[in-house]
């Protein structure tokens, strides 16, 4: 039972971190430096898409570390780790604080919904 809960958290976290890259990714490509009029709305743009990158990371982690683990506390787990992420880039990077209350917000807000899909028989007791 613990080494499904270790290994749910753990295919979670790379999930999400997976899923942040590729989201980041996608928008870079896509924006790129041309991605509206003037530069601010390139920016704001890519500054919405981090945050987005965000929620769906810990979304896609959450669920898979749920599936997983089957055990209602690992989307928690997976989100928390997003949420510290969103924090420690605040402090190596700084952004608007729009930025990181959004990210943590809905990262958490990603983990209570992926922490609602674990079926009520199979989740394991704490």
């Amino acid at each position: 039972m613990i080494l499904r809960r270790v290994g749910g958290v753990l295919a979670g976290a790379i999930v999400a971190n997976l899923t942040i890259l590729a989201v980041q990714f996608g928008a870079h490509q896509a924006l790129g430096t041309a991605a509206g009029p003037s530069p601010a709305e390139a920016t704001l743009a890519m500054k919405v898409m981090v945050v987005v990158a965000w929620t769906l990371g810990a979304l896609a982690g959450g669920l898979v570390a749920a599936a997983i683990a089957r055990w209602r506390v690992a989307p928690w787990i997976v989100g928390a780790l997003v949420a510290v992420g969103v924090l420690l880039n605040q402090l190596n990077v700084p952004t608007p604080l729009w930025m990181s209350a959004a990210g943590i917000a809905l990262a958490l807000l990603a983990a209570a919904f992926a922490a609602s899909r674990v079926p009520a028989d199979q989740r394991v007791a704490l």
